[in-house]
């Protein structure tokens, strides 16, 4: 289907693939989280190839694919199927990698932590840990992670940085837990955060609520590196930063929406990627869409006058 570059690997020479990618360009400059591939293969493919200096995750979201591979110098020969999923160890060398797909849907992951966020060096015991090569294991919670970044990126990345950073690091943390006995030396699963560190915290997000948020802000904020934040945060509240970020963007909508602003304004107001994304939330967690909730608040007040009138509250003119 003509030459095609792994967008989860932009120095790799562009090589012949029987295969397409789901994800454009677009999306992938606006995606905040670890480099990915999702494509579709249908037929035979012949990976380059490649040294990966970083862990790896890759899966089959659908359809069946066998591979022949040699990896560190080791034949491997595969049969997959959906939700087979592969690890693939830091400094992992595949020497020679060939496919035969039918109707595959891959979704590949490369746990690259100075890609997750460039600005602020993470610790590096996030991904510490012995992680051997597994070319074929099942893991339903790891699998709907994977595929909810594919997705997310598919789709345009409607939900903001926050849960591009919020889903990534969840799945380095998983992996972290999965594969290894040995605890952090930082009491990660310790502690709360103080009653003024959430203060600041919902000041900020009060204050930039119209604006793309991300873990970075929210943990620089008080102070705290991401995973010690994104851990402290969940103790305290019961719930991540993109969820709790999310409910407050929902609610100042409903101000904006019961103050009679235009759906369009307030999706935007409120930090909505979209209208359609605006609605779509706004009635999972209210129950009805924005139009439905405006008749069902100016119905309310229709019937608190009528109250009023029946029960003389209300002064003849």
């Amino acid at each position: 289907m003509g030459r095609h570059a792994y967008p989860y690997d932009v120095d790799a020479e562009p090589t012949l693939y029987n295969e397409r990618s789901f994800l454009t360009r677009e999306a992938l400059e606006r995606w905040a989280g670890f480099p990915l591939g999702y494509n579709f293969a249908d037929g035979p493919l012949h990976n380059p190839a490649r040294y990966r200096a970083h862990p790896s995750l890759a899966c089959i979201a659908s359809g069946h694919a066998e591979a022949t591979m040699l990896c560190n110098g080791k034949p491997f020969q595969l049969k997959t199927d959906p939700g087979s999923i592969g690890l693939f160890a830091p400094h992992t060398e595949i020497e020679r990698c060939w496919w035969h797909s039918l109707n595959a849907e891959r979704v590949v992951i490369e746990l690259d932590m100075s890609e997750l966020n460039p600005a602020m060096k993470l610790d590096d015991e996030i991904l510490d840990v012995p992680l051997d090569l597994d070319l074929q294991f099942y893991d339903p919670s790891l699998l709907q992670t994977m595929l909810a970044i594919a997705r997310e990126v598919q789709h345009g990345c409607p939900n903001g940085p926050l849960y591009a950073q919020s889903l990534c690091l969840g799945l380095a943390l998983y992996l972290r837990r999965r594969f290894s006995s040995r605890p952090l030396t930082r009491t990660f699963d310790r502690g709360r955060l103080t009653s003024p560190q959430l203060r600041a915290i919902d000041e900020y997000i009060k204050e930039s609520i119209g604006t793309d948020m991300n873990v970075d802000a929210l943990a620089g904020l008080i102070g705290l590196s991401k995973p010690h934040f994104m851990k402290l945060f969940r103790m305290t509240t019961g719930t991540s930063p993109y969820q709790y970020v999310l409910r407050a963007r929902v609610e100042a909508a409903a101000v904006l929406v019961k103050q009679g602003h235009p759906l369009a304004s307030v999706a935007r107001k409120a930090g909505f990627s979209s209208q359609s994304h605006f609605s779509a939330v706004f009635a999972k967690y209210m129950g009805m869409p924005p139009k439905r909730y405006l008749s069902s608040v100016q119905g309310k007040s229709r019937q608190e006058i009528n109250d009023e009138e029946v029960h003389g509250e209300t002064k003849p003119v």
